[in-house]
């Protein structure tokens, strides 16, 4: 049964809609638009980009590569060079199918060219289905620091199609879901408990579920901060500042769901450090990954130190200081405010006590 989640943000209309071969749902929306492009990732499999082509027509069809690497200004200017170049007007549709890098492209290629389009997305990845999609947050990379430049821009119509999922790239997700687990309900990390190893493609109507229960709270929350500036929207950032540092010094070779399962980890024990949690939460994270099959990286000696270098230039980091959301408890989140040299030293401490 496909399920339907709608609301208005900032005034403009927004639904998400979720279940299993959207098909004939995607093509109903697609012909409300005479002009279209859709960018698709070069990684999905060939049955999938048949299936694409049959919903949006082949000449709409624009095979792209995906990955953090992508999120360029040449990757920006190459898309933008071609949509001149067809002669698309403002009215186009512009749409994708594929992960949350190519949405994060796309988005902000929609909301710039010749000052905005309409937009459209079809997140092939569980992780874009229940994070990256939903909260019109978009933008490209810039000398190493992640979404250094980005806009706002809500697509229309979101389609989380399960159908598009497999077990490959499955994992990032999960990590994204036990964020909302944490942040919020945490009959979400019991579900995922429930598991035991199993995969979750195999169980339909959990993963279906799951996937609603993620995206309501998202959209709930922002809803109330579209713009992320009221700080009802930062608890969704909870271990995403030492995770989007760990993906940096890596050199994004460690993927963003196992970045953002460390961060998390490692920010709750830096509540806990500081002594502001009410219940231990790092080693229920730690066990929880274990339990669901994340292999979450372990930092080397270096790590302290490179991270700070990524976490000065954070969005989140004003006048010197960090406004860390972090666990009080499952389900309770409180705020850790510290300057940089405290959050380093809290950082390099939760490391050391983690993983020594």
């Amino acid at each position: 049964m496909n399920r339907r989640i709608a609301g208005e943000i900032s005034g403009r209309r927004y639904e998400v809609v979720i279940g299993d071969l959207l098909d004939d749902l995607i093509r109903e929306h697609l012909e409300k638009y005479g002009q279209k492009r859709m960018f698709i990732s070069a990684g999905l499999k060939g049955t999938y980009r048949e299936r694409l082509a049959s919903l949006t027509g082949r000449d709409n069809l624009v095979e792209i590569r995906d990955g953090e690497n992508q999120k360029s200004f040449d990757a920006y200017s190459s898309v933008v060079s071609s949509l001149l170049s067809a002669g698309l007007p403002r009215n186009v549709l512009l749409s994708y199918a594929g992960g949350g890098t190519l949405g994060d492209l796309i988005g902000f290629v929609s909301s710039t060219y010749k000052r905005g389009t309409p937009f459209m997305a079809i997140p092939t990845t569980l992780l874009a289905q229940v994070d990256s999609s939903i909260g019109g947050k978009n933008g490209v990379n810039l000398s190493g620091v992640k979404n250094a430049i980005g806009t706002f821009h809500l697509p229309e119509k979101v389609f989380c199609d399960t159908s598009f999922l497999n077990d490959l790239v499955i994992s990032d997700g999960l990590s994204e879901m036990v964020k909302y687990g944490v942040v919020g309900d945490a009959t979400i990390i019991d579900n995922l408990m429930e598991l035991r190893g199993d995969s979750i493609l195999s169980q339909n109507e959990l993963l279906t579920s799951l996937v609603e229960k993620c995206v309501s709270m998202k959209m709930d929350v922002v809803s109330k901060d579209i713009h992320d500036t009221k700080g009802v929207r930062s608890v969704l950032n909870f271990g995403h500042t030492v995770g989007h540092a760990i993906e940096s010094v890596s050199g994004n070779s460690i993927s963003h769901g196992r970045a953002i399962a460390a961060g998390m980890i490692i920010e709750s024990r830096m509540s806990e450090l500081a002594e502001i949690c009410e219940d231990p939460v790092s080693p229920v994270l730690s066990n929880v990954f274990w339990m669901i099959g994340i292999d979450v990286p372990r930092p080397d000696s270096t790590w302290g130190q490179e991270i700070m270098s990524y976490v000065r230039n954070d969005k989140k980091v004003e006048g010197g200081m960090v406004k860390l959301p972090v666990p009080l408890r499952i389900g309770r989140m409180g705020s850790l405010d510290v300057d940089l040299e405290s959050f380093g030293k809290l950082a390099s401490r939760a490391m050391e006590d983690l993983w020594r």
